[in-house]
């Protein structure tokens, strides 16, 4: 995937209901999610990032600098995980990959409960399937 096509996938993540930083997410620019402050009313929140050499620092996520999460990184991939599961109410929401038939029809990605589709199609990555269901997770307006 590209680095284009994943950063656009990032700030769909960030527009849908269900989205929240979650300690342990990595940014687009290798930066460790490493706090995030409580939402307050009407009020900014906040982001500590570590990027491996100084101390974190705190960005506020409504201001001026764009900050892309990482749907590819494995911490970014549980934390998107939990906010599907808890967008859907339901904790037995599972990413599952569907290998293709021996008739030319190709695998994919989609997000299952047991045997039942969530979704009702595969796309080729785990992030886009992840995306898919929090954005159209219940209580979803276009």
């Amino acid at each position: 995937m590209t680095k284009d096509k994943l950063e656009r996938l990032g700030e769909r993540a960030i527009a849908c209901a269900g989205w929240r930083w979650v300690e342990g997410m990595m940014t687009m620019e290798d930066q460790l999610v490493v706090y995030v402050s409580p939402r307050q009313e009407e009020g900014a929140v906040f982001v500590d990032l570590y990027a491996g050499c100084d101390i974190p620092r705190e960005v506020d996520l409504d201001g001026p600098e764009d900050v892309i999460p990482n749907l590819v990184h494995p911490t970014t991939s549980g934390a998107m995980l939990a906010l599907v599961r808890a967008a859907w109410k339901d904790d037995t929401l599972a990413a599952t990959y569907h290998e293709g038939e021996d008739d030319g029809v190709a695998g994919g990605w989609d997000i299952t409960a047991g045997d039942f589709s969530v979704l009702g199609v595969q796309v080729s990555t785990e992030a886009e399937a992840l995306l898919l269901a929090l954005e159209f997770a219940p209580g979803f307006e276009p």
